[in-house]
């Protein structure tokens, strides 16, 4: 799944309830889609918290970036 699908499968049901048409994402997806979702409410001065070369930071890092090609009108 890509960040924007994640995105939208975590805003839809973000206890990953069954039952859902959403749910139930995997482990990997649904931690990648919460990090991502810290790193763009971060945004603009947030400061990652997580240790370098692990997947938390690297999906922190995306949802940042995610926030701020929002903002400057990027795709």
């Amino acid at each position: 799944m890509d960040s924007i699908q994640l995105a939208a499968c975590l805003e839809a049901n973000p206890h990953n309830l069954r039952g859902y048409a959403t749910a139930p994402l995997c482990p990997h997806d649904l931690a990648a889609a919460r990090f991502e979702a810290e790193g763009r409410a971060a945004f603009p001065h947030g400061r990652n918290p997580h240790n370098v070369g692990t997947m938390a930071n690297e999906r922190w890092a995306a949802g940042w970036h995610m926030a701020d090609n929002a903002i400057n009108g990027e795709a």
